[in-house]
């Protein structure tokens, strides 16, 4: 524990009690346990140890296992149980009315001066849904979202963001109607891509429309601060890119691809620059193509990856840190412009992706689930970096279908996702952990637990030595109680009751003040059945007085299921 000094404890009527102190013959000191007063626990470091038993299991059914360790000893045992993963912290959750397939956050408007002073930025991946967290300078405003935009099959709900979250209808953005993706354009614009079209809405709120030519429909689109790039049925690329008027204009010519496309994305807007040069296109033909965005090259290819599976997802961002050569094994600094792909088979692929000549190089692999990965896959997962390492770690959470970063003053850096018919704001406070744990106090040390395998319950047996049985320790109070009333004088008789029946309804933590000890010889044991998934005890069989549980083991007889220990 960590603890943090409140007051000097230099109060006068506080008592003190010292060994040097002589006392008459039978006499000793009495005191009443208090919480803590001169000390703040400000922080506390998890162990594990003393480890006395331990068994990997999927008993809550999350496609991973899980550890169950037995851990501690006396009063303060507990029963752990570990996932692999970032602890989430869950702020809100609401139900929408229906099954929402996207989600986005988006600011209306965004401070100019701040923008230019800003010279870098922390990029967290949550696994190809990028949450961009913008570092604070000295009296920088730090920028809140203003909208959530939660896209259903045939509809868009528009939520405004502020103390609560409310819905709104003078957004500017189009409700009878799925979207695609939207985004901030420029200082105070934002843009809707739905289907049949483009909305250009400005901070006036009038709005620029463009319609898709006779009956082809947008598929697929990518956007940023200031370009915009969709592919219409067939295959065909129109590329829109904003002027230092904030007027959003189309480039003259058109890129018609060789197969049907089925992701794009486009990266950020570098500091300084007017645009970002790449475009990353995923095609049906198990491909990526690397396209210009360059005025004087314009949608022109630049490079080719083939891919074991067809393309789920893509993602461009820069990111730095350091991180070991598959060669040598040597730590070294790395970072720059990395395009990570997401195929059908639950595979994330990192690629470098060259700032100046767009090649694709230095392809690593992680296998995430069995679900394409868009984000999350089968298990959420969180592309970072943190202390300058790079890292790649599942979120200890359900099962999420969407996600985007989401800023709010009481929530400045978390993500909104949605999973199946709910919306939820979540928020990562332990960056950098490999396993989030969750307690369940026992009672004694827990020495051996096995697994019911038809309720996937978990049967523990618990034993100390120099410990009371809970009866014994009643018993020991109720005689301990009767001894202080008959040692006193009959006009004290009436202060001690009342003494004894104070001490008969004190119960202090065992897992702060320690337990009683009962002397060598005496020994106290239970064996308890435990719900592995919320913590609670189903039942509890407390043995008697001197009785040590050792070991546990489970058979099967012709009739039922039995334990013997």
């Amino acid at each position: 524990f960590l603890y943090q000094i409140a007051q000097l404890g230099d109060d006068d009527d506080e008592p003190r009690f010292s060994s040097n102190t002589p006392l008459d013959e039978g006499d000793t000191f009495f005191f009443s346990p208090r919480s803590l007063k001169n000390l703040v626990q400000v922080d506390e470091v998890d162990s594990l140890s003393p480890i006395m038993n331990c068994q990997i299991a999927d008993l809550a059914n999350e496609d991973t296992p899980q550890l169950y360790t037995l851990c501690g000893r006396g009063p303060r045992s507990t029963l752990r149980v570990l996932r692999h993963g970032l602890e989430v912290s869950e702020m809100a959750v609401s139900e929408l009315p229906g099954n929402p397939n996207a989600v986005w956050t988006v600011k209306k408007n965004v401070d100019e001066v701040a923008y230019k002073k800003r010279c870098g930025m922390i990029a967290n991946e949550t696994t190809l849904q990028k949450r961009i967290i913008h570092t604070q300078k000295n009296g920088e405003r730090q920028e809140f979202d203003a909208y959530i935009i939660v896209s259903f099959v045939n509809a868009t709900l528009v939520l405004s963001i502020g103390e609560t979250v409310e819905e709104v209808t003078d957004s500017g953005f189009l409700g009878t109607t799925p979207t695609l993706s939207c985004s901030q354009l420029g200082d105070d614009a934002l843009v809707q891509i739905y289907p049949d079209g483009i909305r250009h809405i400005r901070s006036d709120k009038r709005v620029n429309e463009w319609k898709t030519p006779g009956k082809k429909n947008i598929v697929k689109c990518a956007v940023n601060q200031r370009q915009v790039v969709i592919a219409l049925t067939g295959g065909e690329l129109v590329y829109f890119e904003m002027d230092p008027t904030g007027q959003l204009n189309e480039y003259t010519e058109r890129k018609e691809m060789s197969s049907d496309v089925v992701c794009m994305a486009l990266g950020r807007v570098p500091t300084g620059e007017q645009r970002c040069r790449f475009l990353a296109v995923g095609l049906s033909d198990n491909t990526v193509r690397i396209v210009s965005l360059d005025p004087t090259d314009c949608l022109s290819p630049l490079s080719m990856q083939a891919l074991p599976e067809p393309p789920e997802s893509l993602c461009i961002v820069e990111m730095g840190g350091t991180e070991a050569k598959e060669e040598t094994g040597e730590t070294g600094s790395v970072g720059g412009l990395f395009l990570n792909i997401g195929l059908q088979n639950g595979v994330l692929l990192r690629t470098v992706l060259d700032t100046v000549t767009g090649d694709l190089s230095d392809t690593r692999t992680r296998y995430l689930g069995l679900r394409p990965v868009l984000a999350m896959s089968s298990r959420s997962w969180l592309s970072y970096t943190y202390q300058n390492r790079f890292h790649l770690t599942p979120l200890s959470y359900e099962s999420l279908e969407y996600a985007s970063g989401f800023a709010s003053e009481q929530c400045p850096e978390g993500i909104v996702a949605i999973s199946t018919n709910t919306l939820r704001i979540l928020a990562l406070e332990k960056l950098g952990a490999v396993f989030n744990q969750v307690s369940h106090p026992v009672q004694f040390t827990p020495r051996k637990f096995v697994i019911h395998p038809e309720s996937n319950n978990l049967v523990l047996i618990e034993t100390d030595h120099n410990a009371y049985t809970d009866a014994t320790k009643m018993e020991r109070k109720q005689q301990m109680a009767e001894e202080m009333v008959e040692s006193v004088t009959e006009e004290q008789r009436e202060m001690a009751a009342e003494m004894a029946a104070q001490f008969l309804n004190e119960e202090l933590p065992e897992s702060i003040f320690g337990a009683p000890k009962a002397g060598s010889g005496m020994w106290a044991s239970v064996i308890r059945i435990i719900n592995p998934i919320s913590g609670q005890t189903l039942d509890k069989i407390s043995l008697e007085q001197n009785e040590a549980a050792h070991s546990i083991k489970k058979y099967k007889d012709s009739i039922k299921q039995c334990f013997k220990y």
